[in-house]
């Protein structure tokens, strides 16, 4: 029947690309977080790390094969149940990857639910370890921030506590901050920029002296987006709140936008559009998927049937000049948009289920308002988590709740 539906839409012009199934690997538990894909081996062959409920951290190969498992001892069964029923989003520690010695070798670092940090060498041999005696749910930031020419491991925990790690795993320095942290921290310059479960975003130097403050009104769990607006850094925050936050480096409001839902994962950043400047696409838990301008004013939104949880993909898959917009939601879905939107039909009651496939309504009128333009879009079999870009390919990793993982190609 697909064949017939793609081969119908080709006579008449319309797109006919597709998502297909490239391999899929079903883990025995719960994927917390957003996979990795690295060159560990830096021979041109990509493993996929994922960390799971089971205090795993698994390797796969690009056939799905598995190539190694590291078992923290760690197991986390109690977090199935609030992984099943609580906000999914990609503030679990997904590992991160960086030569931090400068050895040549890459370093894999992640933190777990017991608040233990893993240092492990390329093939999943424990190099050290870190107890920070509280729950690590971000991933961790690697930079140098004592002028040593090795970087420095920074992370928070759910307890309220900032560590500065050597990477050799020995503690430079801890400081307490006024709430959990469940993201990353961000750095800039000698500024640790953190937002916290509190509600709160602070900047603070490597003693925790703070520089400023900013609170919103709900708990922070995205990872924050540092970008640049008019030539000049800003932040870019998600609160459950329901609101996007724009912060300059100094702490003050530049502009934020209210949605209907909490947000709870990272903005995605890029030209979408082909107009020369860059756009802010981002889902909320109001079901909706939203591009707005750099200065905060929206261009179009995209509904769908249920919370959008992860972050935004934006990639020319197609090769046609153009990027799409690939984001996967809570109703299963995984969605391919055109960046461009498009106008909406005025409100005509009835039609509001089919105002996603307006062109084909000659002579209705339109509303200057635009959506999201539905390009294609693939199913899965639960909730999915992450979404990431294949290196060197067009193709799309996703991972779901569930613990499988899906490799996609995309197909004319």
């Amino acid at each position: 029947m697909q064949k017939i539906i793609y081969a119908v839409k080709k006579l008449f012009g319309q797109n006919t690309y597709r998502l297909e199934n490239d391999f899929n690997f079903k883990n025995s538990s719960c994927v917390l977080s957003k996979p990795v894909v690295v060159d560990l081996e830096e021979n041109g062959k990509y493993q996929i790390l994922f960390n799971t409920s089971e205090g795993k951290l698994v390797s796969v190969d690009d056939k799905a094969k598995i190539n190694w498992t590291y078992n923290t001892n760690q197991k986390n069964n109690h977090l199935d149940l609030q992984f099943a029923n609580t906000l999914v989003s990609q503030s679990k520690s997904s590992p991160n990857i960086e030569d931090i010695n400068f050895d040549g070798e890459k370093e894999i670092i992640f933190g777990t639910e017991e608040g233990m940090i893993f240092c492990l060498n390329k093939k999943g041999e424990l190099l050290w370890k870190f107890d920070a005696k509280s729950a690590i749910k971000g991933s961790p930031t690697f930079v140098d921030l004592v002028g040593d020419k090795k970087k420095e491991v920074v992370f928070g925990t759910i307890g309220g506590k900032i560590f500065i790690l050597t990477s050799e795993g020995k503690e430079i320095h801890s400081f307490k901050i006024p709430a959990g942290i469940e993201n990353s921290p961000l750095i800039v310059g000698s500024k640790i920029i953190l937002s916290m479960i509190n509600g709160e975003v602070g900047a603070y130097d490597l003693k925790g002296n703070t520089f400023w403050s900013y609170k919103t009104n709900g708990k922070i769990i995205a990872d924050m987006e540092l970008i640049k607006i008019h030539s000049k850094p800003h932040l870019l925050i998600g609160s459950e709140d329901h609101t996007l936050y724009c912060l300059t480096l100094d702490g003050e409001l530049k502009w934020s936008y209210k949605t209907n839902g909490p947000l709870i994962s990272k903005v995605a950043v890029g030209d979408v559009n082909k107009d020369g400047k860059d756009e802010i696409v981002f889902g909320s838990c109001d079901n909706t998927i939203y591009c707005l301008t750099l200065d905060g004013e929206k261009l179009w939104s995209y509904e769908t049937d249920f919370w959008v949880g992860s972050t935004p993909l934006l990639k020319d898959i197609t090769n046609n000049g153009r990027v799409e917009i690939i984001v996967g939601s809570y109703d299963h879905n995984l969605y391919v948009l055109d960046g461009e939107g498009t106008h909406m039909l005025n409100y005509i009651p009835g039609l509001s289920g089919l105002t996603h496939q307006n062109e084909g309504y000659s002579g209705l009128s339109y509303s200057k308002t635009k959506i999201g333009k539905e390009l294609w879009k693939f199913e899965t079999d639960d909730i999915i988590v992450g979404c990431i870009s294949f290196p060197n390919t067009n193709d799309i990793l996703i991972n779901t709740k569930s613990g499988k993982i899906n490799k996609l190609k995309v197909k004319n």
